[in-house]
């Protein structure tokens, strides 16, 4: 049985040690390095839910993300740190030298190219909607808007289901997966 955590209270402003036991709990994991950068960001991603689940204050949040820093990525870091001589570096700047480090932006474009030349194939609804968010996030303009993504999603459907589709404007993603998936089911049928 898994045990319970305690999230501290919007009042409460917890100590480091109590959020490094608090990350335990939530089961962070250490980062070791190395050049998968779905692997960089989602640490990185992980990290930053953690912070707001225990309300991590500002100030702590560099000092825990480099306590979960193993091997190469703590050795990085190690090297990283002495370009800012005396000055203890802020959490912001420490995601700046990680993203520069493990999410270059050649990394970022290149999956923005993937998303944005999504190929049609013979993938399910569910299979390209799986794929569609794991890239979306790496979208750099247009990720927040709704429609725009609903018609780049229409775009990458197989023609099949796009031709039966596309007489609709959608405004929202999941309602154009809900309509995609229905449409499938009865091409399948």
């Amino acid at each position: 049985m898994r045990e319970q955590v305690s999230r501290p209270s919007a009042s409460e402003t917890p100590s480091f040690l109590k959020i490094l036991k608090i990350m335990k709990d939530l089961g962070a994991e250490y980062f070791r390095g190395g050049s998968n950068t779905f692997e960089a960001y989602q640490w990185l991603q992980n990290m930053e839910k953690n912070f707001d689940t225990t309300r991590c204050q500002e100030d702590y949040k560099k000092d825990v993300a480099v306590y979960y820093l193993k091997d190469d990525a703590s050795e990085w870091w190690t090297s990283v740190r002495r370009h800012y001589g005396q000055r203890n570096p802020t959490w912001t700047e420490f995601r700046k030298e990680f993203e520069g480090k493990y999410f270059p932006s050649e990394a970022r474009d290149k999956l923005e190219n993937e998303f944005i030349n999504m190929e049609r194939g013979q993938k399910s609804v569910r299979e390209l909607e799986s794929i569609f968010t794991r890239l979306r996030k790496y979208v750099y303009r247009g990720q927040e808007d709704e429609a725009v993504m609903a018609h780049h999603f229409l775009r990458a459907l197989r023609p099949d289901i796009e031709n039966r589709l596309m007489s609709v404007t959608y405004q929202r993603v999941d309602e154009l997966v809900e309509r995609a998936v229905n449409v499938e089911m009865n091409i399948e049928m």
